[in-house]
């Protein structure tokens, strides 16, 4: 799998940026890519990502670049930076994302009021991180709705 392919004619994300950890960059080396991470990436960007793009654009009057700092992760990265043990980035369906000048909570409460119906697993918000966690639900996994600030 070409990993510099985007991931859907909107051309906002491309496969090689949900393989990667911008603090632990050794831990992603010679990660398998297959067509089942393909899938689950290409249902979170359809569902998840591109309307939270979308929104922004609205919110903000301009294209707004999404920034994914961390999504897939390999159980050794995932034990190195201390993740949950049942983490949604082990199966391929949870990103942290990250826009401009807008802080953690405040981008939360955008998507929230944006994209009531958002059909995510679970949305976090952090006090002291720039970020917020999004997952997406996937077969296989308990159906979920979850939002809270960390």
């Amino acid at each position: 799998m070409n990993l510099n392919q985007y991931v859907t004619d909107n051309k906002r994300f491309k496969f090689k940026e949900f393989f990667k950890s911008k603090t632990m960059p050794n831990y992603m080396k010679n990660v398998t890519v297959g067509y089942d991470k393909r899938d689950i990436i290409m249902l979170g960007v359809e569902s998840i990502l591109d309307p939270i793009a979308n929104a922004l654009e609205d919110e903000f009057g301009k294209k707004v670049s999404v920034n994914i700092s961390s999504g897939f992760r390999t159980i050794a990265l995932n034990n190195r930076i201390h993740g949950a043990s049942d983490s949604d980035h082990l199966y391929c369906c949870a990103v942290d994302i990250w826009i401009w000048n807008v802080n953690s909570i405040a981008f939360k409460d955008i998507i929230i009021e944006r994209l009531p119906n958002l059909p995510f697993r679970q949305l976090i918000s952090y006090r002291k991180k720039p970020h917020v966690h999004i997952a997406w639900n996937i077969p296989g996994r308990p159906y979920k709705r979850e939002v809270f600030t960390i």
